[in-house]
């Protein structure tokens, strides 16, 4: 209730627009070859003066902003090289060293608007994270400087299905399960459980790969699991065993290995295309495997993944008493 007390303060306050004018009158001219003091005027009543100053005799020197005076209040420096000024009832004094810099004022007058946009346009500044054109336009009548609409509002953000930060971030990311961490990871029958179409996962670097030909068929495995089984056309480095270096997480991506003897530190490598998983006998494979629109379980794609073919995808149910394997590991 608090905060809701806040936003309908919030509303029923003035909003305003501003107008910058620089440079503006109200400076002295500039001393003619040396130091002199120069008087600068206060501000007036919803008014901003800012003295903006640059280097002398430096291409492109940026002004800085380095005193200002606003709503009549005396003027002040500004870090982060604050002006020294002496102020008087009427006006200040600083002194100006025009060989070494020069000066501009400038002024920015405050006005409260007419219309009820202004308002409403604070009002969703202060109670949401940005508001759009369209939100403007859907406000209640009456806009956000009027406490009945803006209680509304407030009354109807209250009855919509809110948008959790864990959820969001759940559903665009695929974290990994690891010693020290908190919590339980899913086993492959659960729900929400993570499941995946390329074959070599972060997991697999610094793995031994095991590269085997059977007949047309080349057999990848890592540690005595075989994770698939590619045509020896597509894999053109050839049997052997050798180290993972580096894997690009989609099906396509660059697969870095490198021959056993020397290592990914020290011998060459040799990039290959990330495949997906696929095996001649899927039921002798020994891995817990779906196979997506096999009537077997219902997988919705990771959102958010950068090439949009659903790769990753979460687990939401398993259809027609499928036998889901309770081991890790698990893709489709």
């Amino acid at each position: 209730m608090a905060a809701y007390a806040a936003l309908l303060a919030g509303a029923t306050a003035a909003s305003f627009d501003v107008t910058l004018t620089r440079p503006t009158a109200g400076l002295c001219a500039a001393p003619a070859g040396g130091s002199a003091p120069c008087a600068v005027g206060k501000s007036g009543a919803g008014e901003l003066l800012r003295l903006l100053r640059t280097e002398a005799g430096v291409a492109g020197a940026p002004e800085v902003a380095v005193a200002r005076s606003y709503d009549g209040h005396d003027w002040e420096g500004l870090f982060p090289d604050p002006l020294a000024l002496a102020c008087s009832a009427d006006a200040c004094v600083f002194t100006w060293d025009s060989a070494a810099y020069s000066y501009t004022l400038w002024r920015a007058d405050v006005t409260q608007p007419a219309g009820t946009r202004h308002a409403t346009a604070k009002l969703l500044a202060q109670g949401t994270f940005g508001a759009t054109t369209a939100d403007l336009d859907a406000f209640p009548a009456g806009g956000g400087g009027d406490r009945t609409a803006a209680g509304a509002w407030f009354d109807a953000q209250e009855t919509r299905e809110p948008v959790l930060l864990r959820a969001y971030v759940r559903a665009r990311t695929n974290p990994r399960y690891g010693p020290g961490m908190a919590g339980d990871a899913y086993e492959p029958c659960d729900v929400g459980s993570r499941w995946h179409e390329f074959a070599f996962t972060g997991a697999e670097i610094g793995a031994s790969l095991a590269v085997t030909a059977d007949g047309a068929y080349y057999v990848l495995a890592v540690g005595g699991t075989v994770l698939t089984e590619v045509e020896a056309t597509a894999f053109g480095t050839g049997p052997g065993t050798y180290e993972v270096c580096d894997v690009d997480e989609r099906t396509g991506g660059t697969l870095r290995i490198a021959a056993a003897g020397g290592g990914c530190a020290g011998g060459s490598t040799f990039d290959e295309a990330n495949p997906a998983v696929a095996f001649r006998d899927v039921a002798g494979s020994g891995l817990p495997l779906l196979a997506p629109g096999a009537g077997q379980a219902s997988l919705e794609a990771l959102a958010g993944t950068r090439d949009g073919k659903g790769e990753v995808r979460i687990l939401t149910a398993l259809d027609g008493g499928v036998a889901c394997p309770a081991s890790s590991g698990a893709a489709f």
